[in-house]
């Protein structure tokens, strides 16, 4: 239970800094649109607990369990790249 609720503590955070870390806020809904629509990999409109689950592996590259800095900054750097392509 208590992996649980820090596997979801650590994601909901990442969402929060991902979104406020844009810096031209006018774009700011557009882009969580985007963001939000690459997590809802269903189309449903809602993000379940499994696509989080999902974006947690997809970042956790070693699979403790844990996000590293490097980990995060990898990520985000993959993430800047596919969007520029």
């Amino acid at each position: 239970m208590k992996k649980q609720i820090v596997i979801s503590v650590i994601l909901t955070i990442f969402v929060v800094a991902s979104l406020s870390a844009d810096p031209d806020r006018r774009r700011g809904s557009r882009q969580s649109g985007a963001k939000f629509e690459t997590l809802d990999k269903n189309n449903d409109n809602l993000i379940s607990k499994k696509e989080w689950l999902a974006r947690f592996q997809e970042i956790d590259t070693n699979g403790d369990g844990s996000i590293s800095r490097d980990e995060m900054q990898a990520h985000r750097l993959k993430m800047r790249r596919t969007r520029r392509d």
